[in-house]
């Protein structure tokens, strides 16, 4: 697999990447994208790319398969994919 390096771009250049891979994503029939992202950040995820909180519940159903961040400086959230 390789890396995504990205380069400065436009807003909408950025939507129209993360819509290629959200249908990508689709195809595969990805039900959830989990993100971790500082506490700073959290409302342009939740506003630009309609991500949620994940809850404590769903974090440690998934505690074998993630990584979970430090709490104090990240959180986890969450986006529906395949519909």
């Amino acid at each position: 697999m390789w890396p995504l390096i990205m380069q400065k771009c436009s807003v909408f250049e950025l939507r129209a990447l993360t819509q290629v891979v959200e249908d990508i994503m689709v195809g595969l029939q990805v039900q959830w994208l989990v993100v971790p992202s500082v506490k700073s950040l959290v409302g342009m995820w939740t506003r630009k790319f309609s991500f949620t909180d994940l809850s404590m519940v769903e974090c440690d159903a998934l505690e074998d398969r993630i990584v979970t961040p430090d709490t104090s400086s990240a959180t986890m959230l969450k986006k529906k994919i395949y519909r």
